[in-house]
């Protein structure tokens, strides 16, 4: 992978680390005039407790930075919603509740990120 489009992001607890990343989303998700850019989809993947409290965030500082709501081109998901997504395209009925664990998703956006990455495909921020 091309080191150029790794970004680390450090800093201590309340720093404004996630402000940064919330940011540099809404900037990369609109064109130079300010509109949608809706050619480019931008996902944010938290916790599964986290996606409401981080999708109102999202919302709140777009209506901040630009003075218009609307983040259609950035999706803040769960890998579980990610998961269920999944199984419904496929039309396959999940087998439990919780349908993949910590070792799964771990194991899943290794694969992701280093395929994908290596071929320039995906610019990810993170370890």
């Amino acid at each position: 992978m091309n080191n150029k489009n790794v970004k680390i992001i450090i800093g201590s607890h309340g720093s404004g680390k996630s402000d940064w990343l919330y940011n540099r989303f809404i900037s990369m998700s609109r064109t130079s005039d300010g509109k949608l850019d809706l050619s480019k989809k931008f996902y944010l993947v938290v916790p599964e407790q986290d996606t409401n409290d981080r999708q109102r965030t999202i919302m709140r500082k777009t209506i901040e930075s630009t003075g218009i709501a609307g983040i259609l081109n950035i999706d803040v998901v769960s890998f579980d919603r990610i998961a269920h997504n999944v199984f419904n395209i496929l039309n396959v009925e999940p087998i439990k509740e919780s349908v993949i664990d910590d070792d799964v998703k771990t194991m899943l956006l290794t694969l992701i990120l280093s395929r994908l990455g290596k071929r320039g495909e995906l610019k990810y921020c993170g370890k």
